[in-house]
């Protein structure tokens, strides 16, 4: 079967391309947190322990706050993606009636 950008099976690459670039963006936060996690945890005593200087490196907060965004855009193209198998599941069962399901 040809994929055709408007065609069905477009919806579900599309959603499975979305869940591997949201994967890599949440290892990508997670690298970031534990690496300045372990910046301020091995700073010099002599700091306040309230005072952060992350300067040029990247910022604990845009981390975490990157790495609920991704998380969420897993799940939607999860989602996406298993609306699409149902969907598919559906268009079988019509053109295949006699088909007995494997589960």
């Amino acid at each position: 079967m040809k994929i055709t950008p408007g065609s069905a099976w477009s919806a579900m690459n599309r959603s499975a391309e979305g869940m591997k670039v949201n994967g890599v963006g949440m290892a990508t936060a997670a690298s970031e947190v534990a690496s300045t996690s372990a910046r301020v945890l091995n700073r010099a005593p002599v700091m306040p322990v309230d005072v952060v200087d992350v300067r040029g490196q990247p910022d604990l907060q845009d981390s975490m706050m990157d790495m609920k965004l991704h998380s969420y855009g897993h799940m939607a193209n999860g989602r996406v993606l298993k609306a699409s198998d149902d969907a598919f599941e559906s268009l079988l069962d019509v053109m295949l009636p006699g088909r007995v399901d494997q589960k």
